[in-house]
């Protein structure tokens, strides 16, 4: 049972979650043919700072739309609207570029949010909150319980950290203009997160 529980906090968790990851994708992103893949990876990073994401259910890949849960409304999450001020205060210096045919790598140091800390306090302050509903016989739906972890997201997010992170971003030559690839690798430079966190399955 508590197994069967665990799983089914960790997939609440993840939906929030996943609203926070792929905040920091960018669609549409145009470039100029001149510019140089260090000039792509400024621009991209500039708009991730400023909060300028696409629609963001377009920027989800086919594994999590398969998922049992539906994303839906994904900005009305307060953890959303929180992390779009904190991507406001990363900051990043690019060391250096290499480049292969259409393929080229971008080296960069970030200093981003460790949203890694951030999902270990909340997963501790859901299992908590879960033992003592089962106390005290409180049954939520699944909509009051992920409103619930949503404060809880909000709550761990007021005192996230900041950590320097060093990585290359890899760029795709499409039509004479470099664009970033957005990858777990991209994801994990901006938030300290990789997909193993979403590794649910070996609770059910």
């Amino acid at each position: 049972m508590i197994f069967k529980e665990r799983w089914q906090i960790m997939k609440l968790l993840k939906k929030i979650i996943v609203v926070v990851l792929f905040l920091t994708l960018v669609v549409g992103l145009s470039g100029c043919t001149n510019q140089s893949p260090s000039d792509s990876v400024e621009l991209y990073l500039e708009q991730v700072i400023k909060g300028d994401s696409g629609e963001l259910t377009k920027l989800l890949p086919e594994s999590f739309n398969q998922d049992e849960f539906e994303i839906e409304d994904l900005n009305s999450y307060e953890s959303t609207q929180k992390f779009m001020d904190i991507l406001k205060e990363v900051t990043y210096t690019i060391n250096s570029e290499s480049i292969e045919g259409n393929s080229a790598k971008v080296n960069v140091t970030i200093n981003g949010p460790d949203m890694l800390v951030v999902i270990g306090e909340v997963f501790q302050k859901i299992m908590s909150s879960s033992i003592s509903q089962a106390i005290e016989g409180i049954e939520y739906t699944e909509e009051e319980m992920t409103k619930l972890y949503d404060g809880l997201i909000f709550e761990s997010l007021e005192n996230v950290k900041y950590t320097e992170r060093t990585g290359d971003i890899t760029l795709l030559q499409i039509d004479n203009k470099w664009e970033v690839e957005e990858d777990i690798t991209l994801i994990n430079l901006l938030t300290n997160i990789d997909e193993s966190i979403f590794d649910i399955d070996e609770l059910k």
